[in-house]
């Protein structure tokens, strides 16, 4: 997927539109390794495709994750990168996130609302997040924080939409 003329044309233009904004995407459906590739696809395109790209599958360790969420909400500004270095931050499997977990990250997510318009660096440029299903149904089921989805759901990429109709993105 990340040769241009394999991409449908959906998901070329949402990268050529969204690619450098640190919106947060939202990767519905698809198998974990395209919703992977369709993370680089926007990591390359952020205007620092040398950052770090990192993966996480929420479905694996929840103690790295606690970890994880815990560090980007220190005050350890000295160990943030500079903006240049701003990093791609590819949460795979989020409905797999505890409570307590989505409650973590949706405090990490309002703590980068609050640094971006004060200029101040950031600890990840972007958030993404990979789910195998449409979220809202467990946003609907009460398993997932509608508040948190309302955060990642910012630029929406559907798989299995975007495979079913080559030429139309999901809204």
């Amino acid at each position: 997927m990340t040769n241009t003329q394999r991409q449908p044309q959906a998901l070329r233009n949402l990268v050529r539109v969204h690619g450098r904004t640190l919106s947060s995407v939202l990767v519905l459906r698809g198998t974990a390794a395209g919703r992977d590739q369709v993370a680089r696809v926007f990591h390359a395109a952020s205007g620092h495709p040398a950052a770090l790209f990192h993966r996480v599958d929420c479905a694996s360790d929840e103690t790295l994750l606690d970890s994880l969420f815990r560090a980007l909400l220190s005050d350890a500004e000295s160990s943030l990168p500079s903006p240049e270095d701003e990093r791609t931050l590819f949460l795979d499997v989020v409905e797999a996130l505890t409570n307590s977990s989505q409650r973590l990250l949706l405090l990490v997510i309002e703590r980068l609302a609050e640094m971006a318009p004060c200029g101040e660096r950031r600890p990840i440029g972007r958030l993404i997040a990979g789910c195998h299903e449409d979220l809202q149904e467990e946003v609907d089921a009460g398993r997932f924080l509608p508040e948190l989805y309302d955060a990642i759901n910012k630029i929406r990429v559907d798989l299995g939409r975007i495979g079913e109709q080559p030429d139309r993105a999901a809204p």
